[in-house]
């Protein structure tokens, strides 16, 4: 299960409604990125690395640009990367402090798609001081993409069962993800080495000096967060302000991770039901046992795919879409409404609600092509730590996670089976970061976080000896999440250098 990915207040809701949903698009609508950074099949070769960056318009008031990057920092490869651009200057120039890097996570998000939406996800405030500068980090998106398989044949790995139940299944799963990882091997091979997150995070200091900015100034959300921190680990005396929402603890192993964020989705999942049990509109009929109902749904789903007429692409949905569209849904209480009109919809034999959602976390488009976050987030994760090579151990964690998390824990177990194939062996290990000499950093993370858990955010700030800022609420970040409170705490902080207090609460 993916560390996390930012679902940013302007992403469209689906609209769901216990008597039908409609197909509207529920991600950012894709803009086009500068010729020059169009992904190829193997690293440029061209040996100048760019200090700075050349911008072009590229619609709505946004500039867009490309920035080559060495492929390798420890110069044994040669050959340069390119990474895509895009920013939103300042709205005040007289007032300009200087560039705001943002990341939403993933790993595999895109930041170009993220600053697209700074107007309606950024303050004001933000926007008036700060160029708001995205980029799509090495490996993802406008940037050299990992580039796998095709919609057809993404649409047939996520039709196996990711939560099998006998060894047929696991023996399917298994066949899939390993054509799946052969596939990506073929494909981009040449960049697979090199689209850490250390190196990432090299690469954003040389954004940095390409902007012309002296100090780095970052809000990093989910995954970004661990960006952010890494970088503060490789380069703290280049910072000047550094936000990590929804705070990654690097010291957490990859299958300890997967139990904490089950635990989390598991208990959003009963929040959630008790959301709807509180108000009669709710669609989803639960009776006196609402967890029965959802794994009587997901056992029926499980024997045999609901049709999704109503959802792009006139498919079915499988247990794991099933899952999937189950587990989005607890990424913001905005989306809550949502999952409970899919469940209904799914009650009713009609599965394109849930498969809206699960199409919104795998990066599906309506014309059946994907985004490359799911490529993205094994290349990046596979690459980042080790994970188990056997597949009998996932069974035996899938098996002892669902002591914990029943309903969700065998399939975030076993959505990292990719790892345990995957052609590139990694390069780092959990353990904990520093950023000695930094000026004063902030960690920000809510106490109900299903995808970061709030542990997280309380060990990262303790490695980084960063202030932690804490939402009391649901839904994964802060940020931007409704929380006034926390709202202008982050933007005081990365405008006026002013941390909160520690141990501030909103």
């Amino acid at each position: 299960m993916h560390r996390g990915r930012r679902l940013a207040a302007s992403v469209a809701l689906v609209a769901l409604v216990a008597t039908g949903c409609s197909s509207t698009k529920a991600r950012p609508t894709d803009r086009a990125a500068p010729p020059s950074t169009a992904p190829t099949s193997s690293p440029s070769t061209a040996p100048a690395i760019a200090d700075h960056v050349t911008w072009a318009d590229c619609g709505d008031g946004f500039q867009c640009g490309s920035l080559l990057v060495p492929l390798d920092y420890s110069g044994t490869t040669p050959g340069t990367i390119p990474l895509a651009l895009i920013r939103l200057p300042a709205a005040d120039p007289a007032h300009r402090i200087g560039s705001l890097v943002i990341n939403p996570g993933g790993p595999g998000a895109s930041g170009i798609e993220f600053a697209r939406q700074a107007r309606t996800y950024m303050g004001k405030g933000l926007r008036d001081r700060f160029d708001i500068v995205g980029f799509d980090p090495r490996g993802v998106g406008a940037s050299q993409a990992v580039k796998c398989v095709d919609g057809a044949r993404m649409d047939a790995l996520l039709a196996l069962d990711f939560a099998p139940g006998n060894d047929a299944e696991r023996a399917a799963l298994a066949d899939g993800v390993k054509q799946f990882d052969q596939a990506c091997q073929r494909t981009s091979g040449a960049i697979l080495p090199f689209v850490s997150t250390r190196a990432a995070a090299r690469d954003m200091d040389r954004i940095r000096v390409a902007l012309g900015d002296q100090k780095l100034t970052y809000l990093g959300e989910s995954y970004g967060s661990l960006l952010g921190a890494t970088y503060a680990n490789e380069f703290p005396t280049h910072i000047r302000a550094l936000a990590l929402d929804g705070a990654v603890d690097p010291t957490v192993s990859a299958t300890e991770m997967n139990r904490l964020q089950s635990e989390g989705f598991e208990q959003q999942l009963h929040t959630v039901l008790d959301d709807c049990a509180a108000h009669p509109s709710c669609p989803f009929v639960t009776g006196t046992d609402p967890i029965g109902a959802v794994h009587q749904l997901l056992a029926r789903i499980d024997a045999a795919p609901l049709p999704a007429t109503r959802a792009p692409g006139n498919r079915q949905l499988g247990h794991t879409l099933a899952l999937i569209g189950l587990v989005q849904g607890f990424y913001s209480t905005r989306l809550w409404p949502n999952l409970e009109a899919g469940l209904a919809l799914a009650q009713r034999g009609d599965g394109s609600g849930l498969m809206v959602l699960a199409d919104l976390y795998t990066g599906r488009h309506e014309d059946g092509t994907y985004d490359n976050t799911f490529a993205a987030f094994n290349a990046v994760n596979c690459l980042d730590q080790p994970n188990p090579t056997d597949p009998a151990v996932y069974e035996s964690d899938a098996r002892a996670i669902e002591q914990v998390a029943p309903t969700v824990g065998r399939i975030t177990e076993y959505l990292s089976l990719p790892c345990a194939f995957w052609p590139v062996p990694p390069q780092g290990a959990a353990g904990p970061l520093s950023a000695p000499g930094a000026p004063p950093l902030l960690v920000v993370g809510t106490t109900h976080d299903p995808a970061t858990p709030f542990v997280w955010a309380q060990g990262l700030a303790r490695q980084l000896g960063a202030v932690l800022l804490s939402r009391d609420g649901n839904g994964h970040t802060a940020y931007s999440s409704g929380n006034r409170c926390i709202d202008a705490a982050v933007e005081m902080y990365l405008i006026a250098l002013a941390p909160p207090a520690a141990g501030t609460r909103c």
